[in-house]
């Protein structure tokens, strides 16, 4: 029992350092450089990500950009929230999913303020509510910390409010450019990879409670699948023992008839 115990917490233990790594690559190098990399097709201080998204040499890079980021701040989500066992996580699936598609639907609008000035306003309106929901749903995932990673919850909530402070003074100075839209983006993703980092280190990975939990969800597993395998088998049961009657039913017929056409040959 120890050393299956034993073995199940090093395999538990592998994965989130496997999760780290990749997570890692893509939150510190693919994430940060990506964006960078389309901030520098104009001047950062002066022009939106939209407005330098939206050149006609820069689109293809923009639209991959977008599902890129659509791809990795939704993963990473659902990788946290299934990590701390949160028993909103349908809630935050929901969030995550309307706030990233709201995201791709937004920079698939074109944003030409000057030729489209009706869809630059929606393609506006739709990225200011997509922001805005994303925010809500980090905050409130930070929040549902609070009773299970005290620790956690207090570094995640300190790191929010800095990067909110931030992006607040960049604000201030240049307002809706790209250099508060890549700091968001970068702090961001910078955030959620140290969540994960938090969250492997305050996670104490005792063996008892891992394989608790383990062993309650493979009894689940077990129970719901004998549940369903003896509804086939009473089902199976049914037919066969409808069927048994019938052949029953139709034996007797057959020994009837043969009884009375025998005794209707000896009678001759």
């Amino acid at each position: 029992m120890k050393k299956f115990q034993e073995k199940h917490r090093a395999n538990y233990q592998r994965q989130m350092k496997i999760l780290l790594w990749v997570f890692g690559i893509l939150s510190l190098i693919v994430v940060p450089v990506f964006t960078i990399y389309l901030g520098a097709h104009g001047n950062p201080f002066e022009l939106s990500l939209s407005a330098i998204g939206n050149r006609p040499e820069v689109r293809p890079v923009f639209l991959v950009w977008t599902i890129t980021m659509c791809a990795y701040f939704s993963s990473i989500v659902f990788v946290i929230v299934v990590l701390t066992k949160n028993s909103r996580a349908r809630i935050f699936r929901i969030l995550i999913l309307v706030s990233t598609w709201l995201l791709l639907i937004t920079n698939l609008i074109p944003f030409l303020p000057e030729k489209l000035p009706v869809l630059a306003h929606i393609h506006t309106n739709v990225a200011l509510i997509s922001t805005v929901l994303f925010a809500f749903t980090l905050l409130m995932l930070t929040y549902t910390f609070q009773n299970y990673y005290p620790k956690l919850f207090l570094k995640s909530h300190i790191a929010v409010l800095c990067l909110l402070a931030v992006i607040i003074i960049l604000f201030i100075f240049f307002e809706a450019k790209w250099i508060i839209e890549g700091t968001c983006v970068i702090g961001g993703s910078i955030f959620l990879f140290s969540v994960m980092g938090w969250l492997y280190k305050e996670n104490n990975f005792d063996a008892e409670d891992v394989l608790g939990n383990y062993d309650l969800d493979l009894a689940r597993r077990d129970v719901q699948r004998l549940e369903n395998r003896t509804k086939e088998v009473y089902e199976e049961y049914l037919k066969l023992n409808s069927q048994l009657r019938i052949a029953q039913v139709e034996l007797q017929e057959i020994e009837k008839y043969n009884i009375k056409h025998t005794s209707k040959n000896d009678g001759c």
